[in-house]
């Protein structure tokens, strides 16, 4: 009976050393391929995880968390209501907006009948969605830490390559030091005021001549 209970401990202690070194070459070589598709060019060392987590791409998107579903619902539902109001509100000013203007969160009072009507049955059949509480997540515990560690990470920029699908990791300083380089060349100027039915005649002009003269 001891000998059978030795031998099978010794099993069970060989499986555990033998999926922990699995897990650790697996490890390896999922690290070794994301490495392919991360530059890093700043002076923040990046984990395992995050290399393997900025390889997925930034188009990745990662399952979003049903703790919060439900306010998160809620606070959309509030903007998309508001806007309602607004456009029912201002629909008759003809106003030119400038198209970078910041929302200033006006929230305008009840307007018509048949608007808010409309605004409470949204309400009402939006609180019967149902929310899927068991959904599999699509990262590790570990890349979710990473993920979290990067986005709270204030010192680096991550942008993808001009001529590939990489992902490249800069320092934010150097960022903007190369930025404002290209910005404040002398090549360059900022306009003071832009014609552009002035530009389009002129771009048609300048085609039509290089196409008559081909």
């Amino acid at each position: 009976m001891a000998r059978r209970f030795n031998r099978n401990a010794k099993k069970q202690k060989f499986r555990f050393y033998n999926k922990k070194e699995r897990n650790k070459y697996n490890m390896q070589q999922r690290t070794a391929h994301a490495k392919k598709h991360v530059i890093n060019l700043s002076k923040r060392r990046l984990s395992n995880q995050e290399y393997i987590l900025l390889a997925k791409g930034l188009k990745f998107i990662p399952t979003p968390s049903s703790k919060n579903a439900k306010m998160s619902i809620l606070k959309d539902y509030n903007e998309f209501a508001r806007k309602l109001r607004c456009r029912y509100m201002f629909s008759q000013e003809k106003t030119d907006l400038h198209p970078f203007r910041s929302n200033t969160g006006y929230k305008p009072a009840s307007t018509c009948h048949t608007l808010e009507n409309y605004i409470d049955l949204t309400k009402l059949e939006l609180s019967f969605l149902p929310i899927e509480r068991n959904v599999k997540n699509n990262l590790t515990k570990g890349e979710r830490i990473a993920l979290r560690n990067l986005k709270n990470d204030e010192t680096i920029v991550i942008k993808k390559a001009d001529k590939n699908s990489n992902c490249v990791i800069l320092d934010r300083l150097d960022y903007i030091t190369e930025v404002t380089r290209q910005l404040n060349t002398q090549h360059y100027c900022q306009l003071d005021s832009f014609n552009m039915a002035e530009l389009k005649i002129r771009s048609l002009s300048i085609l039509n001549h290089y196409t008559t003269k081909a």
